[in-house]
């Protein structure tokens, strides 16, 4: 493999992680549903990055449906779900119950758990289940719903634990927390990806601003572009459309 088909393979890599971060109902698995009495959601959307409520929208611009999403949670805020009855879910969220009707909601339920379940693997963090409060200095003060961060400490009692939340850090009871997904979870790459488009926006302006410090007074000594930008072919892409130019179809082993 040469040097330009890596580099074209890490564009598409790149496009693929950048759609994947920003367009996550594209990269969801939908299930049909039905919210309570006065609920708009028509879809649930699964991925990576958590639960999305969606519903089918039509559009002046756009000739076919699109899906809009109406609310977004991430795992952090699921602590639990349950099948209430064969085709209805109950999620227990951070501060909401949420109840969805669905003839797929064994699937959901198990789709849902494999991502809870290795998110929690990896967590340090817990949950807050209701107010713990207490004078003592050495104990941590925290509401329900507060997310902790768990430490490492030596020593300590059976049904305990160590932590720390907003810059204070102390012991409490093991039974007042449960753990979740990490609440930084669903930002992590948004905030990094915020800080490279920062970086890309800063020193492209700074590069501008150079380029018209530095540019001829005189208007001949200027070099008018070849081709006027109105004649260059500009192509507008569906994304299934992209992706059938751009990319192969998928092999299966």
């Amino acid at each position: 493999m040469d040097g330009s088909s890596i580099t074209e393979e890490g564009i598409k890599k790149r496009i693929v992680v950048a759609a994947r971060d920003n367009w996550a109902s594209y990269f969801s698995r939908l299930f049909p549903v039905k919210g309570e009495n006065g609920s708009d959601v028509q879809i649930l959307g699964v991925s990576h990055r958590g639960l999305q409520l969606l519903k089918k929208s039509k559009d002046a611009s756009f000739s076919s449906e699109h899906l809009k999403i109406l609310c977004s949670f991430s795992y952090a805020d699921v602590l639990s779900l349950e099948l209430i009855s064969r085709n209805i879910l109950q999620f227990s969220l951070k501060n909401e119950q949420l109840i969805l009707h669905s003839q797929k909601a064994q699937q959901i339920k198990a789709t849902v758990e494999i991502f809870l379940k290795e998110l929690k693997q990896d967590s340090n963090y817990v949950i807050a289940m209701r107010n713990y409060v207490t004078d003592d200095k050495s104990l941590l003060n925290f509401k329900k719903g507060d997310f902790i961060r768990l430490l490492p400490m030596k020593g300590l009692e059976p049904g305990w634990q160590f932590g720390s939340i907003g810059g204070r850090s102390g012991l409490f009871p093991s039974g007042m927390v449960q753990v979740v997904a990490a609440p930084d979870y669903l930002n992590l790459h948004m905030n990094q990806q915020e800080e490279v488009r920062t970086g890309w926006k800063k020193n492209t302006q700074e590069k501008i601003v150079n380029k018209e410090n530095s540019a001829p007074s005189t208007e001949s000594e200027v070099t008018r572009p070849s081709t006027p930008i109105n004649s260059l072919d500009i192509c507008h892409y569906t994304m299934t459309e992209f992706a059938m130019a751009h990319f192969r179809e998928a092999q299966f082993m």
